[in-house]
């Protein structure tokens, strides 16, 4: 009786964790289908707070992305994809112009409101007092009439159309069919007014599609051997350290480019310095740092659960990973939630 009775419990506990994780996924899927579905705002309004914007919820919207795989149900990467190919019309981006024209006006009034508000009864200068007046009731005209004959207006609509799209979502192509989305960043490719064709070279390279590909893993073999030829002049080396430890090639994430980037653990060591309350690591254990985060194999993660990465990494736990990237060559298990990781560089 006393065994049914714990074995009931730990299928509540259970069952419990279950609801808790599906919870948990069920929200990251609505704020994403949230924030898509008002996507034009991370795209054109970036330089406005959230919370002067009254349209949104802010419970909801992150321009922040997902990388957590799971989240991506056929109806989120349904908008991903319509997004990444949508092409906004200039009718369009003339609305966005002038709904952005007016929720800066109307911002910049709130706050002098806010700042006549806060004069009553202050000892403020009458001539500061009745500029915030002149200015407001300029404000308050300007808003009553068409906003597209505002001077700022042509400016901001030759701003906005110069707009590419962010690399926040481009790079969410990854959790996307590789046959459909590929067409697609080829023809955005073409079109360098909408698109960052470099960040295109790069995805294309991250879906092995080539020549893209091959001159990403070019480009990383070219970092790593510029490494080795300045490794002995300290000087080039404190330039190269940040670019060289995360080049942008080593967020291919395939077994070549992982292979590739480990030659960096032949790289001349020496343990972790205290400096200026900054510490100082060395490239190889930068390196390991990097394949640590990305390498989901259980032996590759157990080997390092009681110690710091980078700050305990020693030339024994080097030459440990360097073994291992041999000997585990065509069967890495890469971290899912960096598939669409965005480079640090």
């Amino acid at each position: 009786m006393e065994v049914l009775k714990i074995i009931s419990v730990v299928i509540g506990l259970l069952f419990s964790l279950s609801c808790s994780s599906q919870s948990a996924l069920q929200k990251e899927i609505n704020r994403l289908s949230y924030t898509l579905d008002n996507y034009e705002y991370c795209t054109y309004y970036s330089d406005i707070e959230l919370s002067n914007i009254s349209d949104l919820n802010k419970d909801f919207f992150n321009c922040n992305l997902s990388n957590q795989k799971e989240a991506y149900t056929n109806v989120i990467k349904s908008k991903v994809y319509d997004l990444i190919k949508k092409k906004y019309s200039e009718e369009e981006l003339k609305k966005i112009a002038e709904h952005k024209l007016k929720l800066n006006f109307e911002n910049q009034l709130k706050q002098i409101d806010q700042f006549i508000a806060d004069t009553i009864g202050k000892n403020f200068s009458q001539r500061i007092i009745k500029n915030a007046l002149k200015k407001r009731d300029s404000l308050s005209t300007v808003l009553k009439m068409d906003i597209t004959r505002h001077p700022s207006y042509i400016a901001l609509f030759n701003s906005i159309k110069t707009i590419k799209k962010p690399n926040g979502l481009m790079f969410k192509s990854m959790f996307l069919d590789k046959n459909n989305i590929i067409p697609v960043l080829k023809e955005g490719y073409k079109d360098t007014a909408r698109y960052n064709t470099r960040t295109i070279q790069f995805l294309l390279a991250k879906l092995k599609e080539e020549p893209y590909y091959s001159q990403e893993l070019d480009s990383l073999s070219f970092y790593i051997d510029k490494v080795f030829n300045n490794q002995d002049d300290p000087g080039k080396m404190k330039k190269l350290q940040d670019n060289v430890c995360f080049p942008r090639a080593s967020f291919i994430f395939s077994d070549k480019s992982i292979k590739i980037y480990a030659r960096l653990l032949d790289i001349n060591f020496h343990e972790s310095i205290d400096e200026e309350d900054v510490i100082i690591y060395s490239i190889p254990a930068r390196a390991v740092a990097h394949l640590h985060s990305i390498i989901n194999n259980k032996d590759f993660k157990k080997y390092f659960e009681d110690k710091l990465v980078p700050l305990d990494v020693n030339k024994k736990d080097i030459i440990w990973v360097k073994n291992w990237i041999i000997n585990n060559e065509g069967s890495y298990e890469l971290n899912k939630n960096f598939i669409s990781k965005t480079p640090y560089k």
